[in-house]
C-alpha cells in the first residue's frame, strides 16, 4: 500500500491491467455478435480510459457508462467490460464529494436495473446481484474517504499542537530570560553604589589619607571589572519591563533559610554546601541558588508523598558544582507546565527546568536533567 501512495501511477497501471484482462474474457462472445471492431471498441475504451481515473473521476465514469448503454442498446449481453464502471464509481466515491458520488451512484444502480430490458439473460436475481454490488463498492469508497479525511485532521491536529507546544517553549524561554536579566539589573545595580561609595570616599581621603585613597581605587577597580562582566551576561538575554523587589538579590548565604522554608513544607532535604564566599560573583551566587530553589520546588511538586531530597555544592578554584537528588517515585518527564503550586515554600517566579537551563547556558556551563535510579537529578557544573 505505501509503494501505491508513493508511486500512484503503478496502481492505476494494476487496475488497467485487471479490468482489460477481464474484459477479455468476453471479447470474443461479443464479437460472434456484432464483430471484431465493435467488440474490440466496446471492451477497450473502459479500461484504458480508468489510467486517467484520479485526473477525471467524473468523465471516466462517464465514458464507462456510455460504452455500457451503447452496449445495452445493442442488445448485447453484459460481461467482464463493465467491471470498469465499478472500479470508476469507486473513484468517484473516493475522491469527490459526497453530493457528486451519490449522483454518479444513482446513474450505476439505474443502469443496471434496466439492465433486463434488453439483456437476454439478466434476470431479477442477476439484476439484484448487480445492484447489491454497485451499492457495496460506494459504501467502501466513501468509508476509505472518511478514514483518510480522519488521518489528516488527526495529523493537522498533531502539527498544530506541535506548534503550539514549541511557542509555548518559546514563551516560557522568553519570560525567564527577561526574569534572569531583571535580577542582573539588580545586581550590577549594587555594583554601581557601591563603586559610587568608594569613589566617595576614595575623594575625601586623598590628601589626608592617601593610601586608604589607594585601596579605594582598588575596589573600584576590582568591582568594575565585576560589573562589566555581569553587564556582559546582562546583555545576552533579553530584557523586560516590570515591577520587582527591592531587596538584595539572594545568594549562598540564604541557603540554609530556602532549605528551612522546604523543611517546614514537608520535604526532608539535606543540604551540603560550601560557606558564602565574598569572591564569588554575586551572579553565580543568585543563578546557584534559583537553581536549588527550582530544584526543590520540582521535588516537592512531582516526587510524590514522602519524597526527599539531597542538595549539594561544591566550589573549586575553576568551577562550581551543583546537584539536586530526589528518591521520589514521581514522572520522570517533570515539565516546567505540569502539576499544583505546591506551597509557600515554592516561589512561582519562574519556569522550572526551563529556567535552570537557561542559568546554565548563561554562564556556559553545562547540566545533565533526567530520571536516575530511584527518582530525578538535576546536575550543573557553571565556571568560576
Amino acid at each position: 500500500m505505501r509503494l501505491f501512495r508513493r508511486h500512484p501511477w503503478l496502481g492505476d497501471g494494476l487496475i488497467t491491467g485487471v479490468a482489460a484482462f477481464c474484459a477479455a474474457a468476453s471479447v470474443y462472445f461479443v464479437a460472434d455478435l456484432i464483430g471484431w471492431p465493435g467488440a474490440l471498441a466496446l471492451h477497450a475504451i473502459p479500461p484504458l480510459a480508468l489510467i486517467w481515473r484520479r485526473r477525471y473521476p467524473v468523465p471516466v465514469l462517464a465514458v464507462t457508462l456510455v460504452t455500457s448503454l451503447v452496449q445495452w442498446g445493442l442488445a448485447v449481453p453484459y460481461g467482464g467490460a463493465q467491471v470498469s464502471v465499478l472500479f470508476a464509481l469507486y473513484t468517484v466515491g473516493r475522491h469527490e464529494p459526497r453530493r457528486v458520488s451519490r449522483l454518479a451512484l444513482a446513474a450505476v444502480l439505474l443502469g443496471g436495473l434496466v439492465a433486463p430490458l434488453r439483456q437476454p439473460y439478466a434476470g431479477p436475481a442477476n439484476t439484484l446481484f448487480s445492484a447489491l454490488i454497485i451499492v457495496l463498492v460506494h459504501v467502501l469508497a466513501t468509508n476509505v474517504e472518511l478514514r483518510a479525511t480522519y488521518l489528516r485532521e488527526l495529523e493537522e491536529r498533531a502539527a498544530r499542537l506541535e506548534r503550539e507546544r514549541d511557542a509555548a517553549a518559546a514563551v516560557a524561554v522568553a519570560d525567564e530570560r527577561a526574569r534572569i536579566a531583571r535580577e542582573l539589573h539588580d545586581v550590577v545595580a549594587h555594583h554601581v553604589s557601591v563603586m559610587v561609595v568608594q569613589a566617595e570616599g576614595a575623594g575625601w581621603a586623598l590628601d589626608d589619607a592617601p593610601e586608604q585613597a589607594r585601596e579605594a581605587v582598588g575596589t573600584i577597580a576590582d568591582t568594575g571589572r565585576a560589573t562589566l562582566g555581569e553587564l556582559r551576561r546582562l546583555l545576552g538575554v533579553m530584557r523586560a519591563d516590570g515591577v520587582h523587589d527591592l531587596e538584595p538579590q539572594p545568594g549562598l548565604a540564604e541557603l540554609g533559610a530556602l532549605v528551612a522554608r522546604f523543611r517546614n513544607n514537608g520535604l526532608p532535604v539535606s543540604l551540603t554546601a560550601p560557606p558564602a564566599e565574598a569572591n564569588l560573583p554575586e551572579s553565580l551566587q543568585l543563578a546557584v541558588f534559583r537553581m536549588i530553589q527550582e530544584g526543590l520546588t520540582n521535588v516537592l511538586r512531582h516526587a510524590g508523598p514522602g519524597a526527599g531530597a539531597t542538595v549539594t555544592v561544591t566550589v573549586s578554584p575553576d568551577r562550581l558544582v551543583v546537584e539536586v537528588v530526589d528518591d521520589g517515585g514521581g514522572p520522570a518527564d517533570r515539565g516546567p507546565s505540569a502539576a499544583r503550586e505546591p506551597g509557600p515554600a515554592a516561589v512561582p517566579s519562574g519556569h522550572g527546568l526551563v529556567g535552570i537551563r537557561e542559568r546554565v547556558a548563561l554562564f556556559g556551563g553545562r547540566c545533565e536533567i533526567g530520571a536516575v535510579a530511584g527518582g530525578f537529578r538535576i546536575w550543573a557544573e557553571l565556571p568560576r
